[in-house]
């Protein structure tokens, strides 16, 4: 597995506050509070995703994930472990590691286990987030100590540093 660059982590850093700065600026745009939505959901932000998922249901109460988010500081539509998970796969597939996270949060609310928190550490690993994907792959091996993917991950992200 080959983490994404120094530079290209700080680089995903600097869109998501530019895309912040853009919310600020632009006070009923909701696509960059959505953006943001989803990278606290990802994260485990609960109060910075319910904050913002109450800030895009002032500006549009019909938003479902912003109902959503604001009373369960995550995003369980998918409805089962399951579903959830399938989706957090398909998006990984996709290089989509945003929802890829969003989908693997809601797979551990169901049901904590090591793949998804190994999965989500690798989501948030590819974002950038490495001591969120470090903490994601530490519980995965407190799950499953002989877990060797998370153990792998782990090494691998701790010698990248």
């Amino acid at each position: 597995m080959q983490y994404i660059s120094r530079e290209l982590a700080a680089e995903r850093r600097r869109e998501l506050q530019r895309q912040a700065e853009a919310a600020r600026l632009a006070p009923t745009w909701i696509p960059p509070r959505q953006l943001a939505l989803r990278v606290a959901v990802a994260r485990g932000e609960v109060f910075v995703a319910r904050t913002l998922a109450a800030d895009i249901a002032s500006i549009d109460p019909t938003d479902s994930e912003a109902a959503t988010v604001s009373l369960a500081g995550i995003d369980v539509r998918c409805g089962t472990f399951r579903r959830c998970f399938d989706r957090g796969w398909t998006a990984t597939g996709q290089a989509n590691h945003i929802e890829a996270a969003v989908a693997y949060r809601a797979a551990i609310a169901f049901d904590p286990r090591a793949t998804a928190y190994n999965n989500l550490g690798w989501s948030l690993a590819s974002l950038g987030f490495r001591n969120e994907a470090a903490a994601s792959y530490r519980v995965a091996l407190t799950i499953d100590p002989a877990f060797h993917n998370a153990r792998n991950n782990l090494d691998e992200l701790e010698s990248a540093r």
